[in-house]
């Protein structure tokens, strides 16, 4: 085993080269432990700050990460990578909540660790949002300086309230799961309108048709709405998988946005309406678009006053 250079934190590691195998092991105190065929892919500053961040987050000592032309973009994608400066904010007041004990938590815990913590891309970053945290009343700076980053704070009891909050519920998430007929004419709406809305706050959208008869759907629908932030249900057409979905992220206390289309609902025939939904729906809040860009519209004044 030699010592080297992590070439993806650039903190001190290990690397170990397994007979038969041409793809280092690499055991770094931060990354912990991954496999990497370093040659073969030239990584950006910026995928190496998230790849650093990534491996912290998931850390695992029991198994090695691959990480090749394959994962990355995968990794690069993945939900738990914050996609705003609010949700980097999130990831460091739980790192120091993580890595600290009750009320002896103090930043100076992550002086050894680099920036990438909490996927901030260097120490002019991650001091800005220290000093954020400190101004917002989650950190209090003591007198006393720690550390390389010149940081001399204990996280606060409103930071160890706010860290349980994102804990104990999915505030952690930056998915949204939606639930939709499985219809041609509304996809568009959803791609265009659903999508559009949330990629505007930095987060990703998980649409599973509402399933009719299709083999495992029933168990990737729970396993996205748990997974989720909040859930949006559009309700055009009446369809029943909806409700069912909707009732289950209720159940579970996610905030759910309910939307339907306005030409499906307000139909008429012979001066009366012809489609109704449960009384439950129609009077809570319900979101009537009238193409994607209406939807895009109203679903962001939406997730800005309701959500975030």
């Amino acid at each position: 085993m030699e010592e080297g250079k992590c070439p993806i934190c650039e903190q001190h590691c290990y690397i170990h080269s397994r007979a038969g195998s041409n793809v280092p092991t690499y055991k770094c105190d931060f990354c912990f432990a991954y496999e990497l065929a370093e040659e073969d892919i030239p990584l950006a500053q910026k995928h190496k700050v998230i790849l650093a961040g990534y491996l912290f987050e998931t850390r695992s000592r029991s198994h090695s990460i691959r990480i090749n032309s394959g994962t990355i973009p995968i990794i690069l994608s993945d939900s738990r990578i914050p996609k705003t400066p609010l949700q980097k904010l999130d990831k460091l007041v739980l790192s120091i909540y993580d890595l600290g004990s009750g009320f002896k938590n103090h930043i100076s815990k992550l002086a050894k660790y680099p920036p990438a913590v909490c996927y901030a891309e260097d120490a002019a970053e991650f001091n800005l949002m220290v000093s954020t945290l400190n101004d917002i009343g989650y950190l209090r700076e003591r007198q006393a300086r720690f550390g390389e980053y010149d940081c001399g704070y204990f996280i606060t009891v409103e930071g160890m309230r706010y860290a349980e909050s994102l804990l104990s519920g999915n505030t952690r998430s930056t998915t949204v799961f939606v639930a939709v007929q499985g219809s041609d004419e509304l996809r568009s709406v959803y791609e265009k309108g659903v999508r559009a809305a949330c990629a505007e706050f930095g987060l990703s959208v998980s649409i599973i048709d509402t399933p009719e008869n299709k083999e495992n759907s029933a168990d990737k629908v729970i396993i996205g709405i748990k997974t989720s932030r909040f859930v949006i249900a559009d309700f055009t057409n009446n369809t029943l998988g909806v409700y069912y979905e909707a009732g289950y992220a209720k159940g579970l206390g996610w905030e759910v946005i309910k939307t339907c289309s306005k030409a499906w609902f307000e139909k008429e025939m012979d001066g009366k309406r012809v489609n109704r939904l449960h009384f439950d729906i129609e009077y809570d809040n319900l979101i009537l678009w009238q193409d994607e860009n209406d939807m895009k519209r109203k679903l962001e004044d939406r997730i800005q006053a309701a959500i975030l």
